[in-house]
């Protein structure tokens, strides 16, 4: 039976999600949130996301609604259309989130090294 070409580069990954009840700030949320830093705008961050505008407003009040706090500042539309902009603490939310998903990674590769470190998939 011809070897199979499978293991190369094999790796754990490591989904983090900050949850409550349910699930509510993880990658999808911070791309959305970078989106919105990125292009001043709430519509426009979830064009460039993908997703709907009513989507991209639940998963902002989700995430507000979770952590007791705005996450987003808004000015509404008008002549001149609306604006959104980060809060500071929605800034070092990210922050903080990237270096626990960093400290996960490193110690998911850590544990990987102990539990498989002795197979060889090549």
């Amino acid at each position: 039976m011809e070897e199979l070409d499978r293991g190369r580069g094999v790796r754990p990954a490591v989904k983090l999600m900050l949850a409550g009840e349910k699930p509510f700030f993880g990658p999808g949320t911070i791309n959305l949130f970078l989106q919105i830093d990125r292009l001043g705008s709430v519509r426009g961050a979830c064009e460039a996301t993908g997703i709907s505008y009513s989507k991209g407003w639940k998963m902002i009040s989700r995430a507000e609604k979770a952590l007791n706090c705005r996450l987003v500042d808004r000015q509404q539309g008008g002549k001149n259309g609306g604006a959104a902009a980060l809060t500071d603490t929605c800034r070092e939310v990210i922050r903080r989130y990237k270096d626990l998903e960093a400290s996960i990674q490193d110690y998911a590769i850590a544990e990987y090294e102990k539990v498989f470190g002795d197979m060889s998939f090549s």
